[in-house]
Order: C-alpha cells, then sequence, then structure tokens
C-alpha cells in the first residue's frame, strides 16, 4: 500500500478573490491563483508567502 502524502498547496485558476481564504480554510492548503495556457501549463503563479 502506498503511503498517503497531504495536499500542501492547490494552483487555483479564475475563482474570485473573496473565496480564496475559504477554500484554505476548507480543505487546510495553500491556495494561490495562477495563470496558464494549455500550451505552456501554468505560466504565473502567486508566490506562497501566508495571506494577511
Amino acid at each position: 500500500m502506498m503511503p498517503t502524502q497531504p495536499v500542501v498547496r492547490a494552483n487555483i485558476y479564475g475563482v474570485r478573490a473573496s473565496a480564496h481564504r475559504e477554500i484554505e480554510a476548507r480543505y487546510g492548503l495553500v491556495a494561490r491563483e495562477a495563470f496558464g495556457m494549455t500550451e505552456i501549463g501554468s505560466g504565473m503563479y502567486m508566490p506562497l508567502e501566508p495571506t494577511t
């Protein structure tokens, strides 16, 4: 049986800013907005520093 690994970060795309804190609290992870394209994958994302 493979060991489980917790999810600690999620890239989220097109989520309204007011929902970010809700997502982090509900799932216990760091959620950061990102931008990407099919051709390149995630091209740009917000840093992992904590939100205030």
